[in-house]
């Protein structure tokens, strides 16, 4: 369950890769229909989603599992459909997400989460915490991400470094990444213009959520310097300095123009 573009796309061609069929919902309430409808083994639950978050959607799940009394807005058709699908059972549900901060962790599996993966998307780690989940041995712990390639020194050239990146870490062949980096470019500058938009508004929040998105998409394309600068003006939005989350999306905006600007 993602909303960022990039990141669904990446998803479902390595999970494709595997084996696995991909199901996507790009927020919680559509997240609660998919799973209304089919049977579905695991769950990829992103934490930060526009409308009712992963949190939520997971306790309202486990609601439901437990045959209790669900305090939502949900309609009464949606309701029942839950109940036959997943009253009496436990789908397995695992975050996977940029968060990494104090407490995201505990909060994640508080609200009834199994396992906890953190970005950059790892195939090998997801992988295995798939495998875990399907056999019933999730553990719940927290499952750190690599440290992202060293390939942002430079910001020339920045394209075919992601490009060699995403081929070797995802086992993607050429043209995949390639489409996968027009999807991310795409997705980059929907969230950079996002971001400025809310900044003029003095929407810190929604400038926030942007450059959350962002730290996302660059940490699976590998720009780890990139993200971290995301990460920073995430932090400067949060902390109400709408100034500071100015110049840093101004100067991520420079330093991301090898890949955007095509």
């Amino acid at each position: 369950m993602e909303d960022n573009e990039t990141n669904r796309g990446l998803g479902r061609m390595v999970l494709g890769n595997m084996g696995h069929e991909v199901l996507i919902a790009t927020d919680g309430m559509r997240a609660l229909h998919a799973l209304a409808d089919q049977d579905v083994d695991v769950v990829l639950m992103d934490v930060q989603m526009p409308g009712m978050d992963g949190c939520a959607t997971t306790r309202l799940i486990r609601m439901v599992e437990g045959g209790g009394d669900v305090p939502t807005g949900l309609s009464a058709d949606l309701l029942q459909r839950l109940r036959h699908r997943l009253a009496g059972g436990h789908v397995q549900i695992i975050a996977l997400t940029a968060h990494a901060m104090s407490g995201d962790r505990e909060r994640c599996l508080d609200a009834g989460m199994d396992d906890y993966l953190t970005k950059p998307f790892n195939p090998e780690q997801v992988a295995a915490a798939l495998a875990g989940a399907v056999d019933g041995e999730g553990n719940g712990v927290c499952v750190e991400g690599k440290g992202p390639v060293g390939c942002d020194e430079g910001r020339k050239g920045l394209r075919q470094e992601v490009v060699s990146h995403v081929m070797r870490t995802y086992s993607l062949d050429e043209d995949k990444a390639e489409a996968l980096l027009t999807t991310s470019a795409t997705t980059l500058c929907q969230d950079l213009a996002r971001g400025a938009d809310a900044l003029a508004a003095a929407d810190l929040k929604s400038a926030g959520n942007a450059a959350h998105s962002m730290k996302g998409s660059l940490l699976n394309l590998g720009l780890g310097e990139l993200a971290g600068q995301a990460r920073k003006i995430e932090q400067c939005c949060r902390d109400g300095n709408g100034k500071a989350s100015m110049l840093g999306l101004e100067r991520l905006r420079r330093d991301l123009s090898d890949l955007i600007d095509t």
